[in-house]
């Protein structure tokens, strides 16, 4: 961490927080929300509005960003996001009907997709170009080890104190990531030209077309978004269930095997950074057409020790690539427009998971797992084509 600014360390130990604080958030509120209904469907509606609610922002987020510089959309949003968490813990005690808690939760997603753009982009404004590839995977690391660890805490916490405690910690972990935003230094990004709610959205499509690393980075993550579903807990363990036949706590294994390979990768990338740095065209070309093939071994075996070591091979070279080109992004697109390559990055990540989600899970369900894995490898040969058409503007760091 030391090569790194400090400004990062404020926005690595925020994030650090906040991921954390929102897995707990979701875990605490799936749990709340059952108890009281005792229903699964109205459990299940928390990520759907999560995902419903940035989707929202994303269409109005540049013209937010028109009025404030990055800090202080960091910290209004983070703000109004503890005001909304509060209000929600507020109606726990209370016993409100959850209608209430999912109209706040939808506000939180919203405020959550006004910063994310942000997050996302931040990075080449407090860092220099040459420790980018290593920011990156280091966010990335924390990211995943988040992704591993929490789930299992937070089951565990709910378990020891109860749901409600489990959210009111949470909140506390929100606050704390609220004063690592504050510690940050301030950074203009509104124009002189202010465009309303239409043009400004306009403006974010126009951005992306014209850049064509931003073009390429927006296209491929409507393929990536389709092939990733295929890692969602429901389609892991109905591949465990139905396909290899074995215990259903194998399928937490391959999950913990995923995230595990792209912890190996963050440290693999910041250890070695200057060299992935130099290598990240093939990178970024070459290892979809890996990933299509690793993804379809899964279902050319029927056993679990080579699907655990493929989860783990699947990991390292998802994470290598996805730091490697958003490294790449940061260091070439102009930052005037980075942040609208971010919204639409977002937007398009959002939609096409839903998308994706539900139209494999319909495949699962009417024609078996196999056409899962099938189709996620021809999302993976999609990428690996757009790669060559793209090719020439991939090669731009090999020119310089």
């Amino acid at each position: 961490m030391r090569k790194h600014s400090k400004d990062y360390f404020h926005l690595f130990y925020s994030q650090l927080f906040a991921n954390t604080g929102d897995i707990l958030t979701i875990v605490g509120l799936i749990a709340i929300v059952f108890n009281i209904t005792s229903k699964t469907t109205a459990a299940s509606m928390i990520p759907i509005i999560f995902t419903s609610g940035i989707f929202v922002s994303s269409f109005i987020s540049n013209y937010i960003y028109q009025y404030f510089t990055q800090k202080q959309v960091l910290s209004i949003f983070q703000g109004l996001k503890l005001v909304s968490l509060a209000s929600i813990a507020g109606l726990l005690i209370f016993g409100i009907s959850p209608i209430f808690i999912f109209v706040l939760l939808f506000l939180n997603a919203i405020f959550d997709g006004f910063t994310n753009p942000i997050k996302n982009s931040m990075i080449p404004f407090i860092e220099n170009k040459d420790a980018i590839t290593s920011a990156n995977a280091l966010m990335n690391m924390m990211s995943s080890v988040v992704q591993l660890s929490t789930w299992a805490l937070g089951g565990i916490l709910m378990s020891l104190i109860g749901a409600k405690y489990l959210f009111l910690f949470a909140l506390v972990l929100e606050m704390i990531s609220y004063f690592f935003i504050l510690r940050l230094s301030e950074r203009q990004i509104y124009k002189n030209e202010k465009a309303n709610i239409f043009s400004s959205f306009k403006a974010v499509i126009r951005d992306n077309y014209r850049d064509k690393l931003s073009l390429y980075l927006n296209i491929s993550i409507i393929f990536e978004s389709f092939a990733t579903t295929i890692w969602i807990a429901a389609i892991i363990l109905t591949y465990t269930r139905t396909y290899l036949h074995v215990p259903d706590y194998w399928f937490g294994l391959i999950n913990a095997l995923f995230f595990s390979g792209t912890i190996i990768a963050g440290l693999w990338i910041n250890h070695k950074d200057r060299f992935f740095t130099q290598i990240n065209y093939p990178i970024i070309i070459y290892v979809p057409l890996l990933l299509a093939f690793i993804n379809l071994s899964f279902i050319l075996h029927h056993s679990i020790m080579i699907a655990l070591l493929f989860s783990l091979f699947m990991g390292i070279f998802e994470d290598m690539r996805y730091i490697s080109l958003n490294s790449m992004i940061q260091r070439n697109t102009p930052k005037e427009i980075l942040t609208s390559t971010y919204i639409l990055n977002n937007l398009f990540n959002s939609i096409f998971f839903a998308i994706g989600t539900f139209i494999i899970s319909m495949i699962v369900d009417y024609y078996g797992i196999i056409w899962a894995y099938i189709i996620c490898f021809s999302m993976y040969i999609a990428t690996f084509i757009l790669g060559l058409f793209f090719r020439k503007t991939l090669k731009i760091e090999m020119r310089n």
